[in-house]
């Protein structure tokens, strides 16, 4: 039996009028890094609100456009900065903004706010010479998606497109001082952002229920917050608008981020990787196409397997009800993956601390055939 200790982040739920306050008083107490994309300012009018404020030097906003965290931009980001010092940091945005977020809470510390070269800073995170930092800069996120869990662990996942290659910073000092749930913000997603999203928290859920350092109370979250996705998403597709849907959705994201920060993903995550980063497989897709598979296989390895199997029989089994919510999108073939490319993925599917934290063991032969299944 494994011991669980919740994230330490305070999680805050406001409405929509919260937010234009936060920027005017709370994001002013201390000299803030602002990120956020000009395109988010806009839609929640708070735009003119930080232009001001940075007029005064209180907050310095860092223009952070939708994709994923890359080297690169931790680089660019410090150069852009120049003699600003911030003395915390506030994401508004998805996943991606906010574990850009987590990792400059590290290099923008001393010492390694001196690497500045994308190789060093590269080593730095291959070589986990960060985990000796002894305090790193608090975060606050606002997230404005229902589904990447990044508010609540204490992981920031950076893509090296130049190496093509994935990594994970992990510390606990990255975890983010207060998660501030503002469900209206989520209105704005387009109805595919949102499927992707919230597959993506299906995803966490599942994979912390049957993860090898799961736990009954993982289990339980994990279970609401299936339950609740299952219920709510294909109502919210229907009706991207409805506020009581875009509530039930952020708290079945808050649950699996909950979950999956004590248990760490499995399989359909170390799967995911090489799908997003070499064939540009959106990731909550690239997660939850191999899920039913994944679960077939995993059937008689973990722990209170029937509450699963009676929440997935309400909708005609896993399968089905993936197929009734994303149905092209589950298909290799949709992005352009064929017959051939299989080998090579299989190959880079094996993560450590993910595939091996699946409950049963699953190599290159296991995957390769998966895939040819979902082609």
């Amino acid at each position: 039996m494994t011991s669980i200790k919740l994230p330490p982040t305070e999680i805050i739920y406001e409405e929509i009028g919260y937010l234009k306050e936060f920027i005017n008083k709370e994001a002013r107490q201390k000299k803030s890094l602002l990120i956020c994309s000009l395109h988010l300012l806009e839609s929640f009018c708070i735009k003119e609100d930080v232009m001001r404020i940075e007029k005064l030097g209180e907050i310095y906003w860092l223009n952070r456009p939708l994709g994923y965290t890359d080297i690169k931009h931790i680089k660019k980001a410090i150069n852009e900065m120049g003699n600003f010092i911030p003395e915390q940091i506030i994401a508004i945005g998805g996943g991606s903004a906010i574990d850009l977020a987590k990792v400059l809470s590290i290099f923008l510390t001393y010492p390694f706010k001196n690497l500045v070269e994308n190789e060093e800073i590269r080593q730095c995170i291959k070589t986990k010479a960060y985990s000796t930092q002894k305090a790193t800069l608090p975060v606050i996120a606002i997230p404005t998606t229902a589904g990447t869990g990044a508010e609540l662990t204490k992981w920031s996942t950076v893509w090296d497109e130049e190496e093509k290659k994935k990594y994970s910073v992990e510390m606990e000092l990255i975890y983010p001082k207060k998660a501030i749930i503002i469900p209206e913000l989520m209105c704005q997603l387009s109805k595919r952002l949102t499927l992707s999203t919230t597959l993506d928290a299906f995803a966490h859920a599942l994979e912390a229920y049957w993860s090898r350092a799961t736990h009954p109370i993982i289990r339980n979250m994990a279970l609401k917050s299936m339950e609740i996705i299952m219920m709510y998403l294909e109502m919210t597709l229907i009706d991207l608008e409805n506020i009581e849907y875009r509530r039930k959705l952020c708290t079945a994201s808050v649950l699996a981020g909950l979950a999956f920060s004590q248990t760490r993903t499995t399989a359909s995550h170390s799967i995911s990787y090489p799908l997003t980063l070499n064939h540009g497989v959106e990731h909550g897709f690239a997660v939850a196409m191999t899920l039913s598979s994944i679960y077939e296989l995993n059937r008689g390895s973990f722990e209170e397997e029937e509450e699963l199997e009676r929440l997935f029989t309400q909708y005609g089994g896993l399968k089905s009800w993936l197929n009734s919510v994303a149905k092209k999108e589950l298909k290799l073939s949709y992005w352009g993956i064929s017959r051939e490319m299989i080998n090579d993925i299989a190959k880079e599917s094996i993560a450590k601390g993910r595939m091996d934290n699946n409950p049963i063991n699953l190599g290159v032969d296991d995957v390769n055939k998966l895939l040819i299944a979902l082609l």
